[in-house]
């Protein structure tokens, strides 16, 4: 919201009020009244974002192709991937927690990475060629960002290994080492973007 030209925001700890100012690169402006972190100016921050969205779209791919775990018992050999994983669970009957899982773990992030790389690269040209509906897919990346849950399925996938080494020998296959730096990526991309940068240069436009 914009009163008199000027920006204007609110606190999410106190609901102060203040006006929004450019600040200098790598600092951070805080709520006068309750210290609060309101806003920061990161350093090259649509450029770092950019190389980690890249990065997770590489990683994306063995992280879902190959087998996450490889399970060995009594000489027989199972490996299983995101997908297998999903699919055991709709045949098993739980189509919902099915759905639930591809959402948050294989859709979901996915759909982040491509749309924050489009933005990026969108907002990176001139203020005359960005395109008319990046505004929106910023805001679909924003509202996606409570959807991925990437975490939770790496702390399930440690648990599993916790419970199945006692009745097998479990080996982590090349999809979880991708896995989990598809899960790094997606922390640093968090870190590193400056959602205030994005939206001055789309406001620009």
């Amino acid at each position: 919201m914009s009163v008199s030209g000027k920006k204007l925001g609110a606190c999410h700890e106190c609901d102060l009020l203040f006006h929004y100012e450019p600040i200098e690169v790598g600092t951070t402006a805080c709520c006068p009244q309750c210290g609060y972190i309101l806003y920061r100016n990161k350093t090259r921050s649509l450029n770092r974002t950019l190389a980690w969205t890249i990065a997770g779209l590489i990683l994306f791919i063995p992280a879902n192709l190959y087998p996450i775990i490889q399970l060995k018992v009594l000489g027989l050999e199972h490996d299983a991937t995101l997908f297998t994983g999903v699919a055991s669970l709709a045949r098993e009957g739980h189509l919902a927690i099915a759905l639930l899982t591809f959402a948050a773990s294989i859709a979901a992030p996915f759909l982040k990475l491509i749309i924050l790389t489009v933005t990026l690269l969108g907002v990176r040209k001139p203020a005359e060629r960005q395109a008319r509906g990046l505004p929106g897919l910023f805001r679909c990346y924003q509202k996606l960002n409570t959807w991925g849950m990437l975490e939770v399925y790496m702390l399930s996938l440690l648990i599993a290994f916790t419970k199945l080494g006692d009745l097998a020998d479990v080996i982590a296959g090349i999809g979880l080492y991708s896995f989990a730096g598809l899960m790094l990526v997606s922390v640093f991309c968090s870190a590193t973007l400056d959602e205030h940068e994005v939206w001055d240069r789309m406001e620009t436009a």
